[in-house]
């Protein structure tokens, strides 16, 4: 067993993105593109509520950015809790409205 730090989609976007780098001039934080994709079996319903809640996402749009999330959303099958998809339903409608582009991935198995 070992033990294994995780983090947030927000801490690693500021950690690791010039766009939240403080040091970096305005023009320097514009015309990036994150592209991230997800499959973690069930975990991408509090992600995406991590995210939309965070403003991150959209913030990084804001900055003259695009964010594309390629998103494999599981069945109550894999994720074992029914209702999930109508809770992130309005979270990713947000980033939607935003401007973050959601780019769906088939969970052809479950």
């Amino acid at each position: 067993v070992a033990d294994v730090d995780g983090i947030t989609i927000t801490t690693l976007m500021k950690k690791t993105l010039k766009a939240f780098d403080t040091s970096a001039s305005e023009e320097d934080k514009k015309g990036g593109h994150l592209l991230l994709k997800v499959d973690i079996e069930g975990g991408e319903y509090p992600l995406v509520e991590e995210v939309a809640a965070s403003n991150a996402l959209c913030d990084y749009v804001a900055m003259g950015n695009r964010a594309d999330l390629l998103i494999e959303f599981h069945s109550v099958r894999v994720t074992g809790v029914g209702g999930l998809g109508p809770k992130v339903r309005k979270h990713r409608e947000k980033l939607e409205k935003c401007g973050v582009k959601f780019r769906g991935l088939q969970a052809w198995w479950a």
